[in-house]
């Protein structure tokens, strides 16, 4: 289907058809943008007369920023954005990019759509022409004379998400000096903790059936080959920490954290979500599979309850099982797994909130790309039980987590374990402001911390896992190497479990700036704070306001 999609696309014919224009219209005022003016932009940096007004209206860097955006190719695969602009966050995504387009009706022998549908046509054109991807070259194929741009409502997106970038620097500012004045006075010498453990482990494949999944899961158990001494107050039990990878991974992209935490005396469980993984994300892009369903936010939380009962019963019969202690069970999960850890760990899902929220998204012009799929609950039956938690989950660990509308306010405060928060501050997909920074400010609990990763991305922590990407993202989304942030992630990850799960009260020092400047890799760097700044406050609707 996808294929087809992309072929008709291509071979539509349009001789004379092909935007060679941006117009801008903001009430009675109407004003054309050559595409010619717009290369130059981009080749050359040369701000014409016609996009003056930009470079009046606009803050320091963002002409650069414009540049770069124009500069920047996605090579995506045809069928696989296809497939994507197919599913319900692909039609959010062009009903509100559409709502920017006034449709120019005006062109002879034209056709009468939406605007939704001729940006589809025109992003699957350009994904199968010769120059790319582009946004010069997606107004290039739009299949009218010019693109007429609605300023209005291009100025309300652009208000709605502008706390969203252009403060980014103010807020990972003011972050950065409350880390600084947390800081503790200590004259101890730490740990490298960066560093591989002195444990030998070896890896366990196993396998267990959740309940209502039709086939059984996968899971790999790294598993100290011996108890270390000392791992709790009485040395008697191996601590356990289960992971769970995000959308469209595996078990393997976590395997690095288990690994480090395993050379330290845990015993790590990285579990596989059957209908969220690698192979089958990858086979939905291909046309081969259908896309997730919105049940998958049940029975991920699901799957960790059915494998620490897996556990449990096998520890009764094998002896390399019976020293973990499965009643206090620490837990790690990025992006989707993100969400998993917290629900798993006793945040609620908040379905009052999303039946407010979901329906006024359109209006909302939010380009959080998260929301469509924590909408996605709604396409639960509204008899649906959303209750998650298992009590075993004793401290989590949530990177690049989703829970700005799934979980809200009254859905994060119920927690009462300790939490870590991971937040990269270059994450287009789940970003910092709405889904963690924001989020962090809900937690009740005492005994929870913000590790904000200066130009960290929502790719920054995911391991490679060998496989070939079917999308193959841009430079600007992935970020610096990922080589360059884990190793941090291992070490405050093991920090934060020796203080909350093996109740070591000396790793508390660990988990302050003093300790968290030695992990810069440039040009990735750390700031951990226990609260927001005073200076620093976020209201219900996400908007910085910077006290000075």
């Amino acid at each position: 289907m996808g294929a087809a999609l992309a072929s008709l696309a291509i071979l539509m014919p349009r001789p004379s058809l092909g935007a060679e224009a941006i117009n801008v219209t903001l009430k009675s005022i109407s004003f054309d943008i050559p595409l010619a003016d717009l290369e130059r932009l981009a080749n050359q940096g040369e701000v014409s007369t016609n996009l003056g007004f930009v470079k009046a209206a606009s803050q320091p860097g963002q002409i650069e920023s414009l540049r770069a955006l124009l500069q920047t190719r996605f090579d995506l695969n045809p069928t696989a954005l296809s497939q994507f602009l197919a599913l319900p966050e692909g039609d959010v995504l062009l009903a509100r990019l559409g709502s920017l387009i006034v449709d120019d009706e005006s062109v002879p022998g034209t056709i009468s759509r939406s605007s939704a549908e001729l940006l589809q046509e025109t992003i699957l054109t350009a994904s199968v022409h010769p120059d790319g991807l582009s946004l010069i070259n997606v107004v290039r194929q739009y299949p009218r004379e010019r693109l007429i741009l609605d300023a209005s409502q291009a100025l309300a997106l652009i208000s709605e998400n502008s706390d969203f970038y252009i403060r980014r620097p103010e807020t990972i500012r003011a972050i950065q000096e409350q880390a600084n004045r947390d800081r503790l006075p200590t004259t101890r010498s730490f740990d490298d903790l960066t560093q591989t453990g002195p444990q030998r482990w070896r890896r366990k494949p196993l396998t267990f059936h959740s309940p209502n999944r039709p086939s059984f899961s996968f899971a790999d158990l790294y598993l100290p080959e011996a108890p270390s001494p000392g791992l709790t107050e009485n040395g008697e039990k191996t601590p356990l920490i289960l992971l769970s990878h995000g959308l469209g991974s595996n078990r393997i992209t976590l395997g690095y954290l288990a690994q480090h935490w395993a050379s330290y005396g845990y015993a790590a469980l990285v579990i596989e979500h059957n209908e969220t993984n690698t192979d089958r994300f990858n086979r939905f892009l291909s046309g081969m599979a259908a896309p997730p369903s919105a049940r998958e936010l049940l029975l991920r939380p699901q799957d960790v309850t059915a494998a620490l009962d897996n556990l449990t019963q096998r520890a009764k019969t094998d002896p390399t099982l019976a020293n973990l202690d499965l009643e206090s069970v620490g837990i790690a999960g990025q992006s989707l797994g993100g969400y998993t850890a917290l629900a798993s760990g006793g945040a609620k899902i908040n379905r009052p909130l999303l039946n407010r929220y979901c329906p006024e998204e359109l209006s909302r012009f939010t380009l959080n790309i998260s929301i469509p799929l924590q909408c996605r609950v709604l396409d639960l039956p509204a008899e649906t039980s959303l209750e998650t938690r298992d009590e075993r989950i004793t401290a989590i660990l949530a990177i690049n987590p989703l829970t700005s509308q799934i979980f809200g306010r009254a859905g994060l405060e119920p927690l009462d374990i300790p939490v870590m928060l991971v937040s990269g501050t270059h994450d287009y997909v789940a970003p910092a402001l709405p889904e963690q920074l924001q989020p962090f400010q809900w937690l009740k609990t005492p005994e929870k911390y913000l590790l904000l990763v200066n130009n960290g991305t929502h790719f920054s922590f995911i391991g490679d896992d060998g496989s070939s990407e079917v999308v193959a993202l841009p430079e600007s989304i992935l970020g610096p190497d990922g080589k360059l942030a884990q190793p941090g992630l291992q070490a405050m990850g093991l920090a934060f479990f020796n203080r909350h799960l093996r109740g070591k009260e000396t790793y508390g020092d660990y988990l302050n700036q003093n300790y968290v400047d030695s992990l810069t890799r440039s040009p990735v760097n750390y700031s951990l704070v226990e609260s927001l700044p005073n200076s620093l406050t976020l209201n219900e609707e996400n908007q910085i306001s910077i006290n000075n």
